[in-house]
């Protein structure tokens, strides 16, 4: 069963999912210094999650994930992730997007029968930084989770089975603060360290961490290797409005970045 779930606990991984995601605003420019013009980043990338924690919706059993990576490619029918960043002097904005289409048939678990479940996420998260001492960026930024999923399953509580249908459509935001150190910022090879850190509640909120090794073969192109650790806590509603994805995703990611 923690499989048929662990296309639930894709919901916000953003990130990426939170992710999802992402290199959310680790890919970085080479430069030593600051462009006097603007500079632009497009970088698509793949990700590799682990995903452990728990998800729920309405009156149906919480679910325990413990996903791997390739659980989680199996059951993935469409995606997309992609970063861009825009640079000039100190500041730097940056924003990254994810969407995702899983979808899965329900075996046999304790307190499952049949069934099958979907869900279509969209991630968005958006940073402003700046440069206040050398190799060192702080700004703010942002978390957005979009979902819309559909269960129909047939739970079997105790002595008969009972079938269940459920929609749901959740989406909230989260601040957050940020900062990028740059450690190595040669003409070719580049370290980045990135974390963020925000939320709204003890029931709503967000960290990130991803350290970054990137190899620039030519003014144009990168290669960056990265590895991604994100914490995701929401909850809200009560009965069958209630929802909670609580989760904790991290694995590679790799990013190929164009500059311009």
């Amino acid at each position: 069963m923690r499989k048929i779930i662990a296309i639930a606990a894709m919901l916000a991984s953003a990130g990426a999912a939170h992710a999802a995601a992402q290199g959310t605003a680790a890919p970085q420019d080479s430069a030593k210094k600051p462009p006097a013009e603007w500079e632009f980043t497009v970088a698509p990338y793949v990700l590799a999650p682990t995903m452990q924690g728990a998800t729920g919706i309405g009156s149906l059993p919480t679910i325990n994930v413990d996903a791997s990576a390739s659980d989680i490619f199996s059951h993935l029918q469409g995606g997309m992730m992609l970063y861009f960043q825009a640079r000039k002097g100190d500041w730097a904005f940056a924003t990254d997007g994810i969407y995702m289409h899983l979808g899965q048939d329900v075996h046999q678990d304790t307190g499952w029968a049949s069934g099958s479940i979907s869900f279509k996420q969209f991630a968005w998260e958006g940073f402003v930084l700046y440069q206040f001492v050398p190799k060192l960026e702080v700004g703010l930024g942002f978390v957005f989770n979009k979902l819309d999923g559909k269960i129909s399953a047939t739970l079997t509580p105790g002595a008969g089975d009972t079938t269940v249908s459920t929609t749901m459509s959740q989406s909230w935001w989260d601040p957050t603060l940020a900062m990028r150190w740059r450690p190595i910022s040669g003409e070719h090879w580049s370290a980045v360290l990135f974390a963020d850190y925000g939320g709204t509640s003890g029931s709503n909120w967000t960290w990130q961490v991803m350290p970054s090794v990137g190899y620039r073969f030519s003014k144009l192109f990168e290669l960056a290797v990265q590895y991604r650790w994100i914490g995701i806590k929401y909850s809200t509603g009560t009965g069958s409005d209630y929802f909670v994805y609580d989760m904790n995703v991290f694995g590679p990611q790799m990013g190929f970045l164009f500059h311009f």
